[in-house]
Order: structure tokens, then sequence, then C-alpha cells
């Protein structure tokens, strides 16, 4: 009996990235977007850039079609990702949810009143957003 090989494919999990301009701190914050979405953002182990340790906020388990997750941009002066110099968090949303459902999230979160604005962001345009994909 001849062998076989079988390519299985997994298709990568869609994300996407937003950008968010707030003055308020990343607990206060992910307090706001826990209250509003009914999510549990908990602290995770976070990113580290040089000697730099960036925050970040994560939820996976509240909702079973998506995982959402918030990371600080900023921090003693240095940047997570370049090229979002005056953005403060990125916020990252993965998993099967559709492009309709995602805009009915964000406008949810635009109402919050400590989040200033937030803004899309383009994967191509923006290449250390790599960073954030593993969160």
């Amino acid at each position: 009996m001849a062998k076989r090989k079988i390519l299985l494919n997994v298709p990568k999990e869609k994300s996407w990235f937003f950008a968010i301009s707030s003055a308020e701190t990343i607990h206060k914050l992910a307090w706001s977007i826990n209250s509003t979405l009914n999510l549990n953002l908990s602290e995770q182990e976070g990113i580290t850039k040089g000697a730099v340790l960036f925050p970040i906020l994560f939820d996976d388990q509240t909702n079973p079609d998506f995982s959402i997750g918030i990371a600080k941009n900023r921090v003693d002066n240095q940047i997570l990702i370049k090229g979002l110099e005056n953005i403060d968090y990125i916020l990252v949303i993965k998993g099967n949810t559709t492009d309709k459902e995602t805009s009915k999230l964000i406008g949810e979160l635009k109402g919050i009143n400590n989040i200033i604005a937030i803004i899309a962001i383009s994967q191509q345009k923006i290449k250390d957003l790599s960073l954030l994909e593993n969160i």
C-alpha cells in the first residue's frame, strides 16, 4: 500500500487592530471597556521590547467567537509600534467575527467617555503589528 501525505492547511485567525487615544491608565480604560462590552480584560505577561515591558490586558474567555486585548503603546518615552507614536493604546480583536460585528463593538467603545478616538490601523502599512498577533 502506498503512503499518502495529507497536507492540513489551517487558515490564519482574522485580526483587527485599532489605535485608541485616551488619557486614562490602562486599568481604568480596561474597566470602562469591561463595563461597556461585558468583558473580563485581565493582565497578561506583556511584551518586552529592549528593557521596557509594555503591559497587555486580554480576554479570550468571555466570548467564544472572538478574543480582545489592549496593549499600552507608550511606556517611559518608548514606543511599542513604530509609526504610531501619538497613539496611547492598541486594541486587538481576533477570531470568528464579521466586519459588521467588529464595527458594532467599535461603535460601543466610541461611546465611552474616557476614549478620545478609535482609529482602524492598516496591517499592510504598519509592519510592527506582528508583535501583537500572538497575544
